[in-house]
């Protein structure tokens, strides 16, 4: 069911989104840059590009736990946008 819906367009972007404006909200948001088809959206929102996948440059040291912790935290936010993930689920 995950899969299906995330395989619509509406649905991924929707979630894709979501999962970007928890990384700009948080507290390490300066440690991160979109790059990818994400950042095409938000440049030129009216070409309307897909976007598969949130594509990220990362300025923290490479630790395994540390980066699980972070997205784990980051996935648990509320962004009051009507998107909810699993955090507990989330595998890196």
């Amino acid at each position: 069911m995950v899969r299906q819906a995330f395989a619509e367009k509406p649905t991924r972007h929707r979630l894709l989104g979501g999962f970007v404006r928890r990384i700009a909200e948080g507290n390490d948001a300066d440690a991160f840059v979109l790059r990818g088809g994400m950042l095409v959206r938000h440049w030129f929102p009216e070409s309307r590009r897909p976007a598969r996948d949130v594509d990220l440059v990362c300025r923290l040291p490479y630790d395994l736990r540390a980066m699980r912790a972070l997205f784990a935290r980051t996935l648990a936010r509320d962004a009051a946008d009507g998107v909810v993930f699993e955090a507990d689920r989330f595998r890196v």
